[in-house]
């Protein structure tokens, strides 16, 4: 890998950062025939957002042959907005959005990671993107 990399990391605003994981996926048998997959993870939300930073800053020290810094770009987006929303109201679901924020910033600071993750807004210290997930 050579130059900058993008990479986003998603979670959903509406579940705990300390609950395991729920992976959901599709997958076909037969013609026509799906079947939906579900297990919880082993991992929480905050332990795949640090294994993910974790892997992004050790890529480096792989490349073969060693290259600059990759320097890359991590976005931080928690989905769902809109159910938090609704189930909370806009002042509670804003108050639970800047305690996750908080939270994921003294992940990133406590691990290093500042230099990894791009700021949704510097200026408010906003450190991920808080999206809707349905179409209005």
């Amino acid at each position: 890998m050579a130059g900058r990399a993008i990479f986003v990391f998603l979670f959903c605003l509406n579940i705990d950062l300390d609950a395991p994981v729920t992976v959901s996926y599709r997958k076909k048998i037969g013609d026509d025939v799906e079947c939906s997959n579900v297990y919880k993870s082993s991992l929480t939300t905050k332990e795949s957002f640090l294994q993910t930073l974790a892997s992004i800053d050790s890529m480096e020290g792989s490349l073969n042959p060693p290259v600059a810094k990759h320097n890359p770009y991590v976005f931080v987006v928690g989905t769902h907005k809109d159910y938090l929303v609704k189930a909370l109201g806009e002042s509670e679901a804003d108050k639970r959005i800047a305690v996750i924020n908080g939270k994921i910033k003294s992940l990133i600071k406590a691990h290093q990671y500042e230099d990894l993750v791009v700021y949704a807004d510097k200026a408010k210290d906003e450190v991920f993107f808080a999206v809707d997930n349905t179409c209005k």
